[in-house]
């Protein structure tokens, strides 16, 4: 018997009366297989198991739950802010996203802010508040995805800044339900964005439909995102070694392209030698992870018990103070919409209100201008969130402050990063360009934060 199938056999082994184990027992038990699971999760785990599957669990079933648990607690959303410290100016500006959030949230509605929530506060109010994204298709990311989604269907210009991209992307009519879950792998061979380009367009008949690209969290958090639930066989499964044991499974998937495909089109995707595996496929009707390899069932449990195994972590940071850099600036048009992007780390304040000098001055309409914004993150701790923050809340306030709608933020987690980085892109219809005096003037009133003016400068009343 080969060393995968023993591993596989090891892990196959149940923990014996896991059901009735104490708390003591479950964390004994938890030390001896190398778990991090908190307390509380293994006390979810230990009464899922009794109640819902009624048996034990695996060795493998509890370490790649672990692992899963542990990669997500990486994550943006496993971690709340309760408050920040740091400057009076910065607990002003947070003070003002909770009561906006409390203001916008629905009856019975518990306040909970991560950075998602963060990020996207500020055009949320603003909507609310009648301040409309103009540009509602304006969306920003990762240039895989849009390369995936095929910039045939994007509408003005496109603009680049390093990895991350933005543009005005039609509504996808494409159904999102073709049953089959697959994984398109770089070569190493081109750029990735160009790979995926060229795969896509050479499936266009096929019926695929690009889902995700999975960065430092692999594929199962979208997995998780899902309708429904998913099945998956590890036996086909590339660059995937079962020596490894099940919880190296966990974050399988960094860096490739998610898509669905119809059964159909299989033989022709698997048959052509590409880099895709063949991850698994949907199950309707349930809620439930199933891993197996080949008829060997390795784990199955529902979406439930895997969400609920991430416990929040509540977190009141220190802001780091502004040590602004920007990273890079550039800018795209045509004839009728002006686009700028800026990237900015620990701080944007002073380099997004230049950027929205220099696009009202070459023309742009600062009535009809749109926000989105990119937020890539190392692995989160307390030292990335304080970091992230000194962009963010810079962020929010000059959006506040200048009315500037927003709408599709997004944050990516990026292993290879050691700082947080912002990337903010700025559309705006096409004018006539601002008189000469506009320029000195938006410098005057930026040099000392005076809003009131800079708001009288973009919207002049006469």
């Amino acid at each position: 018997m080969n060393e995968p199938m023993n591993t596989m056999m090891a892990e196959r082994r149940p923990v014996t009366n896991f059901g009735m184990l104490s708390p003591e027992g479950l964390q004994h038990t938890a030390a001896e297989l190398g778990l991090s699971l908190s307390l509380t999760a293994l006390l979810r785990c230990r009464e899922y198991f009794r109640l819902r599957e009624l048996r034990d669990p695996t060795v493998g079933e509890l370490r790649f739950l672990d692992a899963l648990t542990s990669l997500r607690a990486t994550l943006p959303a496993a971690t709340l802010i309760d408050g920040v410290c740091g400057s009076d100016e910065d607990r002003r500006i947070f003070a003002d996203i909770l009561r906006q959030g409390e203001t916008l949230m629905q009856d019975g509605e518990s306040m909970a802010l991560h950075v998602n929530g963060l990020q996207s506060m500020s055009g949320r109010y603003l909507a609310r508040c009648g301040a409309i994204p103009h540009h509602k298709s304006l969306k920003c990311g990762h240039v895989a995805e849009f390369s995936a989604l095929g910039l045939g269907r994007a509408k003005g210009p496109t603009l680049t800044l390093g990895s991350v991209m933005a543009a005005q992307m039609a509504e996808d009519k494409a159904p999102r339900s073709a049953p089959y879950l697959l994984l398109l792998f770089p070569t190493g061979q081109a750029p990735f964005e160009r790979e995926v380009t060229a795969f896509f367009d050479a499936h266009q008949a096929f019926g695929l439909t690009p889902l995700a690209v999975p960065h430092g969290e692999g594929v199962f958090p979208h997995l998780l995102a899902l309708e429904t639930g998913v099945s998956i066989d590890t036996a086909g499964l590339l660059y995937f070694n079962p020596d490894e044991g099940l919880s190296a499974l966990a974050s399988y998937g960094k860096g490739t392209v998610l898509f669905t495909a119809p059964q159909h089109a299989l033989p022709l995707l698997l048959g052509k030698g590409a880099p895709i595996t063949l991850l698994g496929q949907r199950t309707p009707g349930t809620k439930r992870l199933v891993l197996h390899h080949g008829n060997t069932l390795l784990l199955t449990a529902e979406n439930g018990l895997l969400h609920a195994l991430l416990a929040p972590y509540h977190v009141r940071p220190t802001v780091t103070a502004r040590t602004e850099r920007l990273l890079a600036l550039d800018k795209a048009e045509d004839d009728t919409t002006l686009l700028l992007g800026m990237t900015t780390e620990k701080g944007c304040a002073d380099t997004l209100l230049r950027t929205v000098g220099q696009l009202v001055a070459a023309g742009g309409d600062p009535k009809h201008m749109t926000a989105t914004a990119l937020l890539e993150l190392p692995p989160m701790s307390e030292t990335v969130l304080s970091e992230a923050l000194a962009c963010l809340l810079d962020l929010h306030r000059i959006t506040c402050e200048l009315a500037i709608p927003s709408c599709h933020h997004r944050q990516i987690t990026r292993p290879g990063l050691t700082t947080p980085r912002l990337t903010v892109f700025l559309a705006a219809e096409r004018r006539e360009p601002r008189e000469e005096e506009f320029a000195a003037t938006w410098a005057s009133a930026m040099s000392t934060k005076a809003y009131d003016q800079m708001r009288a400068i973009l919207y002049p009343t006469n």
